[in-house]
């Protein structure tokens, strides 16, 4: 009975490998820098690994840790005379559990998109005014929306874009839009081929991209989302999807749209690189962080494609902001080293790949503010 069993589960475990566990490899988009790696400019460090920043129009900068390295005590933080202070308070970080999209938006509220777990009572939407600190919306979501990762608010603040990449295979990768006055909240693009998750293999400059320690590669559909100064048009493209994407946003604000109709209206903008989070300009230059090659990319609104900086202190680029002036804030989650057996943190690994850093850059160019 026991052999059979063990035999049993070394014949899953094989099948799961062959079909999980494989990947082509990406082509190499990148190319010669713009700039120097001294360009890169480190701004704050932290013992644990950062996940999303997001930076106001004033240069308030505010980033959070991030949960799959699961941080004890206060997650969410200000960068203040060079030291990481809690957001809003010491006090209210026992309220965060898994704090990962941020953003700001036109009416300087900051926005923290904190998923479900074990220890929540479900995925929750917190806005806090950086006037007064103070909390200005709070809504809970329903089951159907356990896990939404990036976020983005429109010019009015009245609707929210979320990215919704399907976590390890529990839903569909979708566009989510909120509805900030009503509370309504629909799921778009359902399984759409610009959402999904491709069969790339992960290879990041410090490691490969694992889970279950080498038995099933890393895969994750929509990731990264940016949305156009007027509000206009949302770019949006997955970890392992090899096309940026956009979409206008009349047709995701339209609710008598057929779901059809809405994906006639999906536009392919270029080949990116493999990537975690975008920002953009106001020519709608998209800002994509490059996972494969420790830097930052950038495409052009007709899909041309240009490697603005790199540097082999990156490991994993995650989340980028703009800031005011043209500059440009990341973060290194060093996620490709810091996996263990499960779809969370080795928290060995995590202590012996400290520090980690949240990266600024000069672009050049005006952006959206926010994250």
């Amino acid at each position: 009975m026991i052999g059979g069993l063990i035999g049993l589960l070394l014949i899953l475990l094989i099948i799961t490998r062959l079909t999980l566990g494989s990947g082509r490899d990406y082509p190499d988009l990148s190319t010669e820098p713009l700039y120097p790696a001294s360009a890169l400019e480190i701004v704050a460090t932290m013992d644990k690994p950062l996940g999303n920043p997001a930076v106001s129009a004033g240069g308030r900068i505010f980033f959070n840790l991030h949960p799959l390295a699961e941080p004890e005590g206060a997650t969410v933080f200000e960068w203040v005379d060079g030291k990481a202070v809690p957001y809003p308070d010491a006090t209210y970080q026992e309220n965060f559990f898994n704090v990962l999209g941020m953003f700001i938006d036109n009416q300087d509220r900051l926005w923290t998109l904190d998923n479900a777990s074990l220890e929540s009572t479900g995925t929750r939407l917190l806005a806090f005014d950086l006037d007064s600190s103070q909390v200005v919306h709070d809504h809970l979501f329903s089951n159907d929306f356990a896990f939404l990762n990036d976020l983005q608010v429109s010019p009015s603040g009245e609707k929210i874009f979320f990215s919704d990449p399907g976590l390890l295979f529990l839903k569909s990768p979708a566009i989510v839009v909120y509805d900030i006055a009503s509370g309504e909240t629909r799921r778009l693009l359902e399984g759409h081929e610009s959402v999904k998750a491709q069969s790339w293999a992960v290879h990041g400059p410090a490691g490969d991209m694992w889970l279950l320690r080498g038995l099933i590669r890393f895969r994750l559909g929509i990731d990264g989302i940016a949305l156009s100064k007027d509000g206009d048009w949302l770019y949006f493209g997955g970890v392992t999807q090899d096309t940026l994407y956009r979409v206008p946003t009349e047709a995701l604000l339209d609710p008598d749209l057929p779901a059809e109709a809405l994906a006639g209206r999906v536009e392919a903008v270029g080949p990116k690189p493999l990537s975690d989070g975008f920002s953009i300009d106001l020519e709608n230059n998209v800002f994509i962080t490059d996972v494969e090659h420790s830097g930052l990319a950038r495409m052009a609104p007709d899909g041309a494609l240009q490697t603005l900086v790199r540097d082999e202190r990156v490991r994993w680029a995650d989340g980028i902001s703009f800031g005011p002036d043209g500059a440009i804030y990341f973060t290194d989650s060093a996620l490709n080293v810091i996996f263990g057996l499960l779809p969370t943190a080795d928290l060995a690994k995590v202590e012996a790949n400290a520090p980690y850093h949240l990266f600024r850059f000069q672009s050049g160019v005006e952006g959206v503010p926010g994250g």
